[in-house]
């Protein structure tokens, strides 16, 4: 995993794994935030209480949290 982008408004990810995974990003959840994986929409969960979190397929992919705020 590699963050590309870290900005108030946008992360960037680049993922590769063997194997379907779970990613979550320890920052609060919040319903104007939304992910795409390879530029489809995909769902956050929210996970340990009050993060981020999102089912990543098997395989390298570039997901993009962003803030609709924004």
């Amino acid at each position: 995993m590699k963050i590309v982008e870290n900005k108030d408004n946008k992360i960037i990810i680049e993922t590769k794994n063997d194997e379907e995974g779970f990613l979550v990003l320890a920052d609060s959840f919040y319903p104007t935030w939304h992910v795409k994986i390879d530029k489809d929409e995909s769902f956050i969960y929210r996970t340990d209480y009050n993060f981020r979190g999102i089912v990543v397929p098997k395989g390298t992919h570039k997901i993009e949290f962003y803030n609709s705020l924004f």
